[in-house]
């Protein structure tokens, strides 16, 4: 009866459009109410729970984006891209996955992916005869590649609140990552290899050699990032540090950023920060109270009778988490359920790096489904689309990738080759 009035509360605000974090602080007090308890104390612990140098991650990998986006160096990336590909029909389709694919190593959110692309790529790809709703489906269903590779933010959550290594999660997610983006690709050549309306571009060696060399200062971000981690020069926090002052030397080379300008950098990737932090904030006293009523417990005793298979599991999670993630943000889905159903799948033998994996991918098939669908909403105003129009579009990108997701949870070595090999 504990987690009924603890989370039906909660979920009715955020389906009233009560702000994430506000719907599970008030849900937090009103607990501490009911139970006699001081609602101060949800303050004091939501406070001392943001005393951690790993959450330092988070303000500093988005301020590495911000950079990057403000200077003009997301476009520098899409024309070495788009250089090499402006040849094939369906050049900028592939260019648009190309450029997410490589812009995820250095934002690590699906939102800031789609944004980035959206604004660059969606209007250039309606311009050379794509309808604007497959411009938008491809940019949507491609930003979903950045929270899975490295440095993914939802990784870095999911690691803090299941105390599972983040190095090990960021190694973990680089092939599911390559496997999402060569799927959006898939469907991109079966959609387009016969539309002989789509315009396509002489291919240059010298011009894609030389736009690749402008890039390749960028290019080497990813790299760095991954690189550090993997021999183990650096943790996931000195990571996003080394990443915005790699960010911002590499503006030296293209162009200066004025003071001016780069305060209102600081300034938005504060307040991305601070609605990301809030979140995670109010979650931990939430995950507190649920840890003191033995509520992951009870959870993970309930699914272990309804199956010992760590496959059938695996599937019931991920149906309940892209249920889930069609109405709630990913970050405050994952800091509200992962604490229930981690122990679960530790209990039936399951890698929690692999369940990382999963969860996350889950969780991100989410931003492209109504009613809340960020990713849907942003690539939409790109494209002068509602979500729904863009959401209907999406629907052979969003099957490739909720297969790609099924194989990996069923497939656990896709995901653990790496962060063993590397043991």
């Amino acid at each position: 009866m504990d987690i009924i009035w603890l989370l039906a509360p909660m979920i009715a605000l955020i389906f009233l459009r009560v702000p994430v974090a506000y719907a599970i602080g008030i849900s937090a007090i009103g607990f501490s109410l009911i139970e006699g308890t001081n609602p101060a104390a949800v303050i004091q612990r939501s406070v001392a729970s943001l005393d951690s140098f790993t959450l330092l991650a988070i303000p500093l990998f988005l301020l590495a984006a911000e950079i990057m986006s403000a200077a003009g160096l997301t476009r520098v990336l899409m024309d070495a891209v788009l250089s090499w590909v402006r040849s094939r029909r369906g050049g900028l389709a592939y260019a648009n996955v190309g450029a997410s694919i490589v812009f995820a190593g250095i934002s690590g959110s699906a939102v800031a992916d789609a944004a980035g692309t959206g604004r660059l790529l969606v209007p250039q790809m309606i311009r050379n005869g794509y309808s604007a709703r497959y411009a938008a489906s491809v940019t949507a269903s491609s930003s979903l590649v950045s929270p899975i590779l490295p440095p993914s933010i939802p990784l870095i959550v999911y690691g803090l609140v299941a105390q599972v290594s983040i190095g090990a999660l960021f190694l973990a997610g680089i092939l599911p990552a390559l496997l999402m983006g060569a799927a959006v690709m898939l469907v991109v050549f079966l959609t387009t290899f016969r539309d002989h309306t789509l315009t396509r571009e002489r291919f240059s060696l010298p011009a894609a050699f030389n736009a690749t060399v402008k890039a390749f200062p960028i290019l080497l971000l990813p790299i760095l990032i991954i690189g550090g981690l993997r021999f183990g020069y650096f943790t996931p926090t000195e990571a996003a540090a080394i990443a915005s002052g790699y960010a911002l030397l590499c503006t030296l080379f293209y162009v200066r950023l004025p003071l001016h300008t780069l305060g209102a950098v600081i300034r938005r990737a504060a307040l991305t920060s601070a609605s990301i932090l809030i979140i995670i904030a109010f979650a931990a006293h939430l995950g507190w109270i649920m840890s003191v009523r033995g509520i992951p417990k009870t959870i993970a005793e309930w699914l272990s009778s309804i199956t010992t298979s760590p496959q059938l599991l695996l599937l019931i999670v991920l149906a309940f988490l892209v249920l889930i993630g069609t109405f709630m943000e990913a970050i405050a889905a994952i800091l509200v359920t992962v604490p229930v159903l981690a122990p679960a799948a530790t209990e039936l033998g399951i890698d929690p790096v692999h369940f990382g994996i999963v969860v996350v991918m889950a969780l991100m098939l989410g931003l492209l489904t109504p009613p809340v669908g960020l990713v849907l909403y942003v690539v939409g105003q790109a494209a002068g689309l509602d979500a729904m129009k863009v959401a209907r579009a999406n629907a052979w990108f969003f099957l490739a990738l909720a297969l790609v997701t099924l194989t990996v949870a069923l497939v656990p070595q896709i995901s653990l080759w790496l962060p063993h090999l590397t043991q």
